[in-house]
């Protein structure tokens, strides 16, 4: 009985560790397990596009699990969902702290950093990360391709976009950014068509498709019924689309003539979207510039500013109210010196600045404005003509005749510039 009883008193420590131990570990498996329960729950919620929720679930997943890439992959995903940049950057910081080789990671990190942070260095080095990971990840080359427009490597945009499509020919994404490299890039507008096309052979049921092709078809080809028919089509895939009709209404409007019509689809824009600034907007210059409606052009416009105030375009569209219509130059003149402020690189901006000028006896300033217009845009014939006035008036007679040269020059059957042009070559010839 000694023996025994001195047995089982050497081996009670090692049950009780032997318990402990087992305990551990059970409670570390469940612990696991419950981790993964919130994660699969957050993915549900996710699929629903409940982003909070599923972002509640992710952060109890990661507290009982804090090393679980997914995990912060997932809530990444959903911060981006809800616009949250920085907690979104963090987590998939994370992600790549724990696995560097988690190649979705970069995909969607370079995308974040292009998009909100305009980090346009930082996210093609994050796509060529994933490229190395997986020289197979078509999304990665398209992705890059996007960046690289945005950083003036043209060739290596297209090169990246023609690498997509050979890693999959069925990429209908990738056709429709090459379409766009083709539009924007190469000006070839069949070439764009072609790859349009394609995107819609490959998915006819993406209305964006259709959207984009009507718009080339109309700015850049001149085949309106097309475009029409195009706008039809997604505007049937997705009704909902408020840029769809305010597309429509500025092909309506440009092109058709068809004021009212353009009307009824900003109208119908603005009703599914009432923060669209653009929206507005485009409407105002619709009331402005063909309908007479000058209070409520005024209106629209004032409000697609407090929307954006940050767009100089749109401070440029009430100048040219304030200017035209309304003759209040004083408001005209500080629109459009915010206009310049914002967006530095418009020719017309400078342009219908020095007209004001030159209407408001300031000649000086006019012929400043018309120097920057002409420098921005070596083509601009209006402003060699208004230039070559200026000149005349200040009497600058020889810099005068050679502006009224070169209009004619670009525009040869240009009237007012042959007839400005023959008044002071036989006043003064060619000498002054």
């Amino acid at each position: 009985m000694k023996l025994i009883k001195s047995f089982f008193t050497d081996i009670k420590p090692i049950l009780i560790f032997l318990i402990i131990l087992y305990s551990l570990t059970c409670w570390g498996q469940l612990r696991d397990n419950n981790s993964y329960f919130y994660y699969n729950r957050g993915l549900e919620e996710y699929k629903t596009k409940n982003f909070e929720k599923a972002i509640s679930l992710f952060d109890k997943s990661i507290n009982l699990h804090p090393n679980f890439d997914s995990v912060y992959f997932r809530r990444g995903c959903a911060k981006q969902q809800l616009k949250n940049s920085l907690g979104a950057l963090k987590d998939y910081n994370k992600v790549i702290e724990l696995n560097t080789r988690f190649v979705d990671t970069y995909v969607n990190r370079g995308i974040l950093k292009k998009d909100d942070f305009q980090d346009f260095q930082g996210a093609s080095e994050d796509f060529t990360k994933a490229i190395e990971l997986n020289p197979d990840d078509n999304g990665a080359y398209m992705n890059r391709g996007n960046v690289k427009i945005l950083m003036k490597d043209y060739q290596g945009s297209i090169s990246d976009y023609n690498k997509a499509i050979e890693l999959n020919p069925n990429f209908a994404d990738a056709f429709m950014q090459r379409g766009a490299w083709n539009i924007d890039i190469s000006h070839n507008y069949k070439a764009a068509l072609n790859d349009y096309n394609k995107a819609i052979e490959i998915d006819p049921n993406v209305a964006d498709y259709y959207k984009n092709r009507a718009n080339l078809m109309w700015s850049k080809m001149n085949d309106y019924q097309r475009a029409l028919q195009d706008y039809e089509k997604a505007l049937t895939i997705n009704p909902l689309d408020a840029s769809i009709y305010m597309n429509r209404g500025n092909l309506k409007e440009a092109k058709l003539h068809d004021y009212q019509g353009a009307l009824e689809d900003f109208n119908k824009a603005i009703k599914m979207d009432s923060k669209d600034a653009l929206s507005y907007h485009n409407r105002g210059l619709l009331k402005c510039q063909n309908l007479q409606d000058y209070q409520g052009a005024s209106d629209d416009l004032n409000t697609a500013i407090q929307l954006d105030p940050n767009k100089g375009v749109f401070y440029f569209g009430r100048a040219n109210l304030y200017s035209n219509q309304l003759e209040n130059y004083e408001s005209a003149l500080q629109d459009y010196n915010r206009a310049i402020e914002l967006e530095p690189n418009y020719a017309s901006m400078y342009y219908n600045r020095a007209r004001l000028k030159q209407r408001t006896q300031d000649n000086e300033g006019a012929l400043q404005d018309y120097n920057k217009s002409v420098e921005l845009n070596p083509k601009f014939v209006s402003a060699y003509i208004n230039r070559g006035s200026i000149y005349y008036i200040l009497r600058q007679y020889k810099n005068s005749i050679a502006d009224f040269k070169m209009a004619l020059k670009l525009d040869p059957s240009n009237k007012k510039a042959k007839e400005n042009l023959e008044q002071l070559q036989n006043a003064f010839g060619d000498r002054k």
